[in-house]
């Protein structure tokens, strides 16, 4: 049976532009914000369909009277498992979306309970020190997902659940889980690391080893610095391998998230040919 796609206002209760409840929307827009509300905000009917398909639990979502096609499916989905969905007037719901370019659908999530444990799961995990960017760093827990890690940790730079890392991420932040750690709490996570038997890869643009040619760990722990500084001293020295990706064409460097892409996957494909030789020898 196919979803409903009608729009009419007697499909959801009409929100009006003084309601006091939008004021809430305005607290998600800083980390602080969203710490003290334990929320934070989903915007667009694929990511919002990723986190419904995922179990999120969904407090609440915002209709505008001319959303996209795509958005009403997703609309009535989520009415029907509960979620409290309301219809607010298109120019309002522009004013508190994160992003220009708004598809007239904006939930409101509770922020995932994690820990280190956790994000430090499986035989390949994800390490951003101090990326700025909220879309780089969307993109690379895409990415660190799309390459089968276990999990992430940010030591500093962007929020992982800012609007525009989790548009980036379409879906990543609600599959694999994620922890912030503050820079001054890197020897505590090196420590962690070492315990669970991870090896620190670090990525560099240049003078490291070539990374067809290197060993890599059983467990690798990947470390991708800011865009501008690199990887911090204290993570290049506990590192057991600093690996450069051989370039082409006299090319200077690549970004960061083509970078994490590269390296991520060749981790990848040499864990599973890791595995294949133990099913061949058990």
């Amino acid at each position: 049976m196919s979803e409903p796609l009608e729009k009419t206002d007697g499909d959801f209760p009409i929100l009006g532009r003084h309601s006091p409840r939008l004021k809430r929307l305005r607290e998600l827009d800083t980390p602080s914000g969203r710490a003290r509300s334990g929320l934070f905000l989903v915007e667009g009917p694929r990511v919002l369909a990723e986190a419904l398909d995922a179990g999120v639990a969904l407090e609440w979502l915002l209709v505008s009277r001319d959303a996209s096609e795509e958005a009403w499916p997703v609309a009535h989905r989520a009415a029907r498992l509960g979620v409290e969905v309301s219809l607010l007037d298109s120019a309002l719901l522009e004013r508190f979306s994160p992003t220009r370019t708004s598809q007239g659908l904006l939930g409101l999530a509770r922020l995932p309970e994690t820990d280190l444990d956790r994000a430090l799961g499986g035989d390949l995990v994800l390490l951003l020190e101090g990326v700025q960017d909220p879309g780089n760093a969307g993109t690379l827990l895409r990415t660190a997902r799309a390459a089968g890690a276990g999990g992430a940790v940010l030591l500093g730079g962007a929020d992982p659940f800012n609007p525009r890392a989790v548009r980036a991420a379409a879906g990543a932040t609600f599959r694999i889980p994620l922890m912030r750690l503050e820079p001054h709490q890197a020897p505590m996570l090196l420590h962690a690391l070492e315990e669970k038997g991870f090896g620190v890869v670090c990525a560099e643009a240049h003078g490291g080893q070539d990374l067809y040619e290197a060993r890599l760990p059983a467990r690798m722990a990947l470390v991708l610095g800011a865009e501008v500084s690199g990887v911090s001293q204290s993570c290049r020295a506990a590192a057991v391998a600093r690996l450069t990706i051989p370039l082409a064409g006299h090319c200077e460097s690549l970004n960061v998230a083509a970078a994490a892409a590269v390296i991520l996957f060749e981790g990848r494909r040499r864990l599973l040919q890791a595995g294949e030789r133990g099913a061949l020898e058990a």
